[in-house]
């Protein structure tokens, strides 16, 4: 990570997996509850920080697929 080019772009469906992620794991109870509103919370600071840049998927990708 500390070699990667920041921003590190991921598409609204990246930030859905990674929340997802995290929501199997408390609902597996590999997480506690506490675990799973830090780690939310730390996905969400990086995307405020710029670490993370959301970018939308354009509408001919759709259109393709």
């Amino acid at each position: 990570m500390r070699r990667a080019n920041l921003p590190l772009l991921i598409t609204p469906f990246g930030e859905l997996e990674l929340t997802n992620a995290i929501s199997l794991r408390l609902y597996r109870r590999e997480l506690k509850a506490t675990e799973a509103k830090a780690a939310y919370s730390l996905v969400r600071n990086d995307i405020e920080s710029g670490v993370l840049e959301i970018k939308p998927i354009p509408n001919a990708a759709f259109d393709r697929a």
